[in-house]
């Protein structure tokens, strides 16, 4: 089991420092590589939702590539443990779909221990031929958002009957921003249902995209973001592509600085 610490934040690089301290407020995080970790695989593959966004995302991506099947490989799975400093510890299972193309990137992430702090989500983002960010889906089921003023709309479910929602946000308009304007994205600017990115929830962001590390999927990212803060699962996953844009951009630094530069403080 590997601590994932307060490494620097970088495209490409896991930061996994066995012993490193995450900042006081941030929650902890570590990455299972031990005798548990196909347990735990096996059961996230057991589980009904995993089926169901699989189907969903292979449907999808069919649609957009031509390919006739996705792939996703147990070694490619990877198993966090998030001990958070207000509330309940969780585990959950994240997998990278192989879509068969450079363009596309998407994962499934699944609970497997106190799935009441985390819910199923997956994520499917398309990028343009350099490699930036240029789409962003999330796939989650009907009122298990987690944030509060949404339960409040939630339609009764039968337990038999799940329904995925799906948003998708343009994110090339943050990028071309980006690239326009040297690195200012002004991402509380996004549109409204988005919602707004604030400078502290930036912070929070970047720090545990730092602490994870900008290789991990946004999905993973995003599903400690969104177990610790209010931000929404799809304003989280356009955050953290711009986020980790400005370091692959600009270079390895602070959430401090890479939240001016994103001009949310």
């Amino acid at each position: 089991m590997s601590q994932l610490g307060a490494g620097a934040l970088s495209a490409g690089l896991v930061s996994s420092v066995s012993g490193a301290v995450a900042a006081d407020s941030s929650p902890i995080v570590e990455e299972i590589e031990d005798n548990h970790k196909p347990g735990h695989i096996r059961a996230a593959k057991n589980r009904p939702e995993y089926v169901e966004l699989r189907e969903r995302l292979e449907k999808d991506i069919i649609d957009l590539t031509g390919q006739n099947k996705i792939e996703i490989k147990n070694e490619d799975a990877t198993v966090y443990e998030v001990v958070q400093q207000q509330g309940a510890p969780f585990t959950f299972v994240s997998f990278v779909v192989n879509s068969g193309t450079s363009e596309i990137s998407a994962s499934i992430e699944i609970p497997v221990q106190n799935p009441n702090e985390i819910r199923p989500h997956a994520t499917l983002e398309i990028y343009t031929e350099d490699g930036a960010p240029k789409t962003t889906r999330r796939y989650k089921f009907k009122g298990t958002d987690g944030r509060q003023e949404e339960r409040r709309h939630i339609q009764p479910q039968r337990r038999d009957q799940h329904e995925i929602v799906v948003k998708e946000h343009d994110v090339s308009e943050v990028i071309a921003q980006l690239e326009d304007e040297q690195g200012e994205i002004r991402v509380q600017d996004q549109n409204k249902d988005v919602g707004d990115i604030n400078c502290s929830q930036c912070k929070e962001i970047a720090e545990i995209a730092r602490m994870v590390g900008c290789s991990a999927t946004s999905g993973a990212i995003c599903m400690i973001v969104t177990a610790k803060t209010i931000v929404g699962s799809i304003a989280c996953a356009v955050a953290v592509g711009a986020i980790c844009w400005i370091n692959l951009k600009y270079g390895p630094t602070t959430p401090e600085d890479i939240c001016e530069i994103g001009d949310a403080c």
